[in-house]
């Protein structure tokens, strides 16, 4: 029984893993996501810039610039930790796939031992209504009492 609730909060852990994992590659999908959009927004600033034939840039275009090219950082930074978070869960979800396997196993070993004990608690049932229906043939269904005298001239 202890088996089989730990089976179930392993289970559900596991269940907690793998969502935690999917969860954090929706983040690293998002965060690739947005960072090739910074870096398309940078690349086409850049572009703007070489096409300004006056020298003087706006300040407004520099800003922009500026600003994508500082997302663009904090994404590549962000990066390998979210790829090392991944990780992390994935080697978590293994364990609790282990676990969850160990205690299905040991289940399984505890159900056929209760089946041979059950097997044999009927068997032993079984041998102990012989004698028992042998006694109680004699007399009606009734035990009969053996503190009597052996002699054979007494009636039982």
């Amino acid at each position: 029984m202890l088996s089989g609730v730990r089976e179930n909060e392993l289970e559900l852990e596991l269940a907690k893993s793998k969502a935690d994992v999917e969860s954090f590659e929706a983040l690293i999908v998002d965060k690739e996501r947005k960072w090739l959009s910074a870096s398309g927004e940078n690349e086409t600033l850049r572009m703007e810039i070489k096409n300004i034939s006056d020298c003087k840039a706006s300040a407004k275009v520099v800003s922009a610039l500026k600003s994508t090219g500082a997302a663009e950082r904090q994404a590549l930074i962000k990066i390998p930790y979210m790829t090392e978070e991944v990780g992390k869960s994935n080697r978590r979800a293994a364990q609790m796939a282990e676990q969850l396997e160990a205690a299905q196993a040991a289940n399984a070993e505890m159900e056929t031992e209760l089946r041979r004990l059950t097997v044999q608690s009927d068997q032993w049932r079984k041998a102990a209504e012989a004698p028992t229906a042998m006694l109680s043939a004699g007399n009606n269904g009734h035990f009969t009492e053996l503190t009597g005298s052996m002699d054979s001239n007494c009636s039982p």
